[in-house]
């Protein structure tokens, strides 16, 4: 390319990311020749990365210097191996007659942060500036294109958690998606709940009264028949086989088996104990 081949490139700061990237630019095209200066060294070429029409472009324009339209394969080329780049072409000047149509490249400008700045402050500060764009824009074009349409793939940089929470912000999370799902769930597990409660307290209630009935069918033997201790003997055994049966088939509590059964027992032995 005839325009920095052999020629001095003024740079604003020698050996920064702007002075790398354009001599990784070149290189690539495997173009030679060219050194790289101060802008207060003589430059035959200024390279910078600026705003469109911003006032540093206005600034050399006033200088004498002029503007440089760079060749659609060179762009191509350059956009091929750098996918952070962008071709744009620049408009002319509509009241300038001197205005040419410019075709230069567009990148995207990075805040970068350290990671271990909180999630919170992040989402704040992407926040503040959506929410300021339009101050922002009169103070400097270049806020003109921020934007919340970001492709990840291109970024060099991981996406910091704060930025991704907020460009996510009006995504519904897990429960507020399936939050009508959810409360028929529990609605539906609370009404199983209170079913099964429900049975639970009946069947419950039925031992209790079944218990009851043994316990008065006891104490009626007992005062009943009490000068025939083999016909009482005889009841009392009857009552326990069948409190045997019922707490095998499970309509009877052990522990309140237990009871009876040691009422039983005992009445059992004092009968005998009497004849």
């Amino acid at each position: 390319m005839e325009l920095v081949s052999g020629k001095r490139i003024g740079i604003e700061f020698l050996n920064g990311e702007t002075q790398a990237s354009f001599d990784r630019m070149l290189a690539l095209s495997e173009i030679s020749g060219y050194t790289f200066v101060s802008l207060e060294d003589n430059p035959d070429v200024i390279f910078y990365w600026g705003t469109f029409y911003g006032k540093r472009a206005k600034k050399y324009m006033d200088a004498g210097w002029y503007p440089y339209s760079f060749r659609e394969n060179w762009l191509q080329f350059q956009t091929l191996n750098e996918p952070a780049l962008t071709p744009i072409t620049l408009p002319a000047v509509p009241g300038n007659s001197n205005s040419i149509v410019i075709n230069t490249l567009t990148s995207n400008v990075l805040l970068v942060t350290n990671e271990s700045i909180g999630e919170k402050a992040i989402y704040d500060l992407s926040s503040l500036l959506m929410r300021k764009k339009l101050e922002l824009v009169h103070t400097d074009m270049m806020y003109r294109t921020l934007s919340e349409n970001i492709d990840r793939q291109t970024l060099l940089f991981p996406l910091h958690e704060g930025t991704y929470a907020y460009l996510r912000r009006d995504e519904p999370t897990f429960l507020e998606r399936y939050a009508d799902a959810i409360a028929l769930i529990i609605s539906i597990i609370a009404v199983m709940y209170g079913a099964f409660q429900a049975i639970a307290n009946k069947l419950a209630r039925l031992k209790k009264e079944q218990l009851d009935k043994y316990f008065l069918e006891f104490l009626d033997i007992r005062s009943k028949h009490q000068d025939n201790h083999e016909l009482q003997l005889t009841e009392l055994d009857t009552l326990f086989q069948r409190a045997v049966k019922q707490m095998t088939n499970e309509k009877l509590e052990k522990s309140d088996f237990h009871i009876l059964s040691r009422l039983i027992q005992q009445e059992i032995a004092n009968l005998r104990a009497k004849r």
